[in-house]
């Protein structure tokens, strides 16, 4: 009976406290009537704000799509208590709840993996992110597969946060030695409020860094000692009524590029024989020669080693993988060497030579993970859909897509390549020329997994032919990988390494020519070309310009032979000119060229009344002020259009 009565006490306690909070959210207002609200997708007649306007017979639906989020800003901070989704019946059978402070990074505080519609109450007092301003509803299936999701409404009470609320960009820095000092960038915002006082301190690190008398400052200047590793620093702030923030965290991680930036295998395929590619690196990251084992079906081959394209070794040799071959390297999962390619985090360099003999499907050259799924790509270079392609991410759920492409060289030829990647901006190098450059907004990591290989050749060696570019066509030489993103000089001195380099036109540009290289003719005209040649050998070149379009020569080049010539126009047109050039020594010729187009449009009176450049006083629009426009001024001055003076035409009678 004891046991009894306590069991019926703590069910009274309990269902006291869920009153208490069922009358605290009760409390709370729906903010979310009338706020900013954008969805992933929404059908026609539709719209996402009908699901935040307080009116039950309105909805939002994403159409067809099964998979969609819907998102309210509430232009604040606000203590949730609780979220209620009205469905219609269009219901998400699988969806979560979450919060986010900067519309970009975002925490799931609820999740329903089998809805069953109506009206979901979820409550997020105390939930594991706090106070937010942005609440997503992010679903990842529906009820019926044909339907879509849609919501009647997207209710969401609270109540304002009176504390400052702070974030500071970035969360999360690099800095490299020699530089030591970084000055972070805090925002404040308070509802209630617009004085504060800050406190910065040191949270932990491997030394003692110093903010020099400035951590009462909002942005602070911390200096470091010499000393690499991870430092963790936070700021509270302190409003005018007394209200404290939260404490706000920046991490910094101090690199030392004569610890830190290491290479970290460099197989340069000089053996001439045998099964085991060495790495020459020092870590021992030896590659395996295989190929892809059909069961029942045809009989494959390793690479076979061939003659290199790195002069200057007694024993120059390359890989030439033509039958599923591969080279399978196993990094060290253990291993106490910081760093090691195990321990990848943000920064990589994936550098080569590469002779491909075709380009058919995709041709992987060298990739970091199993393969199997996205989720388990470190990284990959490699040709895809018809583009060069470098992909310093796993594409995993949470996760940035990250990548870089860029057009590719003709096959048969030997070019170099190369990737980098230092946390946030990803760049794609041909020849050592930046064919391409991507920067993001924050850090992202490198997300290695235990047991995982690098595929040099291959995208897995258990993956079978069934597309073809599962595995490389063609020559694989010097192959090499960094934890660090190299310069661009540096990916010039890799490719300085080779017999020679393929010249390179970044760029042809019209000089002082306005957007779209359109010229206006007035007679004969004339207009200077800009070429823009790289050579990382500093070879001699040869100039060759021709015109493409239209097929009967209607200008004049000054000098065909040369890198900047001048054309002259005398007719209206569409010309298309290629430039091709060779470094003699490379063996391409006509096969680098690049092109550039040139509209060429007659300047005249109408022309130039249409693009809204007519003089003030031209009156008569023949594009002159003259007597005439003055003597149509001058009778203007006796005329009048006032329908109230009997002297004056009336402007309304025609």
């Amino acid at each position: 009976m004891k046991r009894g009565r306590q069991w019926k006490r703590s069910m009274l306690l309990s269902l006291m406290m869920l009153g208490a909070s069922a009358a605290a959210a009760q409390a709370d207002t729906n903010v979310a009537i009338g706020k900013s609200v954008t969805a992933s997708k929404a059908g026609s007649s539709v719209p996402a704000s009908n699901a935040v306007d307080g009116n039950a017979a309105t909805r939002w639906s994403s159409g067809s799509a099964t998979e969609a989020w819907i998102r309210v800003d509430l232009a604040g901070i606000y203590n949730l208590s609780q979220v209620v989704l009205k469905w219609e019946a269009g219901y998400s059978k699988s969806y979560q709840i979450e919060l986010s402070n900067d519309d970009i990074n975002w925490v799931s505080v609820y999740s329903d993996p089998s809805g069953n519609g109506g009206d979901d109450t979820i409550n997020l007092t105390g939930n594991t992110f706090g106070s937010a301003r942005y609440v997503r509803m992010k679903s990842t299936s529906a009820y019926n597969s044909g339907w879509g999701v849609s919501l009647w409404e997207f209710e969401i009470y609270g109540a304002p946060d009176n504390a400052p609320f702070v974030t500071v960009d970035p969360g999360l820095t690099l800095v490299r030695l020699p530089i030591n000092s970084i000055t972070p960038d805090a925002t404040v915002t308070d509802i209630d409020s617009t004085s504060f006082t800050y406190s910065w301190t040191q949270v932990s690190g491997p030394a003692t860094a110093s903010f020099g008398g400035t951590n009462t400052l909002q942005d602070p200047t911390i200096t470091f000692p010499a000393v690499r590793g991870w430092y963790v620093f936070q700021i509270i702030a302190r409003d005018d009524s007394g209200h404290y923030s939260k404490p706000v965290q920046v991490t910094v991680r101090l690199l030392d590029p004569a610890f830190d930036d290491k290479l970290l295998a460099h197989w340069t395929f000089n053996e001439g024989s045998g099964s085991i590619a060495h790495d020459i690196a020092g870590f021992d990251d030896k590659g395996l020669l295989g190929h892809h084992n059909e069961v029942g079906g045809a009989l494959h081959h390793d690479p076979n080693w061939v003659t290199g394209w790195i002069p200057g070794d007694s024993n120059n040799y390359a890989l030439d993988f033509t039958d599923l071959g591969y080279v399978e390297v196993t990094p060290d999962p253990v291993s106490t060497d910081d760093p090691n390619i195990a321990n990848l985090d943000y920064g990589l360099t994936v550098a080569c030579w590469v002779n491909a003999r075709d380009w058919d499907g995709n041709r992987r050259i060298i990739q970091y993970g199993l393969g199997t799924s996205d989720e388990q790509n470190i990284f990959r270079l490699l040709y895809e859909n018809g583009s060069l392609k470098f992909v310093p991410d796993r594409n995993a759920s949470g996760y940035t897509s990250r990548q870089v492409s860029t057009s590719v060289f003709t096959a048969g030829e030997w070019h170099h390549v190369a990737g980098t990647y230092d946390g946030k901006t990803v760049s794609l190098y041909v020849d050592g020329v930046l064919a391409t450059s991507a920067e993001y907004a924050s850090y992202q990591a490198l997300t290695a997994y235990v047991g995982q290989t690098v595929s040099i050749g291959c995208k897995n060696k258990d993956v079978p032919e069934r597309y073809a570019g599962d595995y490389m066509n063609g020559q694989l030489d010097d192959v090499r990988l960094y934890n660090f993103a190299l310069s661009h000089d540096a990916v010039v001195d890799l490719v300085k390494l080779g017999q020679n380099a393929a010249p390179v036109i970044n760029n042809i540009s019209l000089t002082d020519i306005g957007p779209g290289n359109v010229i206006m003719l007035t007679g004969p005209t004339t207009v200077s070309v800009d070429a823009d040649i790289y050579d990382a050998n500093d070879d001699v070149i040869s100039y060759n310009w021709t015109q493409i379009s239209p097929e009967t020569p209607l200008v004049a080049f000054s000098d065909v032979n040369v890198e900047d010539p001048q054309i002259t126009f005398a007719e209206v047109g569409v010309y298309k000119f290629r430039l091709t050039i060779t470094d003699g020594t490379f063996g391409l010729a006509d096969t680098i060229y690049k092109e550039i187009t040139v509209t060429v449009n007659q300047a005249d009176c109408a022309r130039v009344l249409s693009d809204g450049l007519g003089l003030i006083g031209d009156l008569n629009a023949d594009c002159y002020v003259d007597l005439l426009d003055f003597a149509m001024l001058a009778s203007d001055w006796l005329k009048c259009n006032d329908p109230a003076d009997t002297n004056c035409s009336n402007p309304y009678e025609l």
